[in-house]
């Protein structure tokens, strides 16, 4: 659907298997994205793109590679492009303790890795996972940057 729409749509994961998955979804549904297997702390796809999702890979990321994530996601999007990023804070397993507290720190260590390649245009408190018992499995924080 995406490519019928125009897109150029590029899913990438550092996991075979994820990749794998992918594709036998992206089979069921229809014609949509392709797919690649990639760590993008490492390397980066051959192409630029208007608008990236991180819908909650880079808290997997071990600092020492966070600055080459924050690089390399910032060399694959245009300038003024849009970068959702998506960031989980507090799991149900832990009750969510401590939430905002979390939350402050992360934006705060994040602040001086991100903005010298992207705005922060805005940050929004999000939900992430399936809902059991009327809460979600992870809540964060949205991000939504720009490019420089």
């Amino acid at each position: 659907m995406a490519r019928r729409r125009g897109y150029d749509v590029l899913g990438i994961d550092f996991a075979p298997a994820a990749v794998a998955k992918a594709k036998a979804l992206d089979k069921e549904f229809g014609r949509g994205p392709s797919f690649a297997t990639m760590d993008i702390c490492q390397e980066r796809p051959d192409r630029t793109f208007d608008a990236l999702l991180d819908h909650g890979t880079l808290h997997l990321v071990e600092p020492a590679f966070v600055r080459d994530y924050s690089r390399n996601t910032a060399a694959v999007l245009k300038p003024k492009g849009k970068f959702l990023l998506v960031y989980p804070t507090v799991t149900r397993k832990k009750a969510f303790r401590d939430a905002e507290a979390k939350k402050e720190r992360l934006l705060r260590e994040l602040r001086p890795i991100v903005e010298p390649l992207f705005e922060i245009e805005r940050t929004r408190d999000t939900v992430l996972g399936d809902v059991r018992d009327g809460e979600p499995y992870a809540r964060g924080v949205a991000l939504w940057l720009v490019r420089r």
